[in-house]
């Protein structure tokens, strides 16, 4: 079986400082289990492995709290909603951007 990479890496050099958390799950019966910082937190380790990289974004879809919650905990920032991104059985969501920085004690907060 294929696994995707968790997080994804430009080759473009103006984007070299920019990682992108694609992705993350937690199976309904697994969560609450602390399994969703886990997993950031393993790929926030990776990404910070990465020559360069300064900033790791994501998206989350607009309306998961749980997830919002967690990415806001680890010191993620909301910077913008792309309205109507998501078609869902219940119609269209937004997906909501966010943003980290990697360097010690200013993640999330602008430069």
């Amino acid at each position: 079986m294929h696994q995707q990479q968790p997080i994804e890496y430009s080759a473009k050099p103006k984007l070299k400082h920019v990682a992108l958390i694609i992705g993350m799950y937690v199976r309904p019966s697994a969560r609450g289990k602390g399994l969703g910082k886990a997993l950031l937190d393993a790929a926030m380790s990776h990404a910070s492995q990465r020559q360069g990289v300064e900033v790791v974004t994501l998206t989350v879809t607009e309306g998961n709290a749980p997830a919002i919650g967690l990415y806001r905990n680890a010191g993620f920032q909301v910077w913008g909603i792309q309205p109507m991104a998501i078609a869902t059985p219940s119609g269209y969501k937004g997906r909501v951007h966010m943003w980290c920085t990697l360097a010690d004690g200013s993640r999330g907060s602008a430069a």
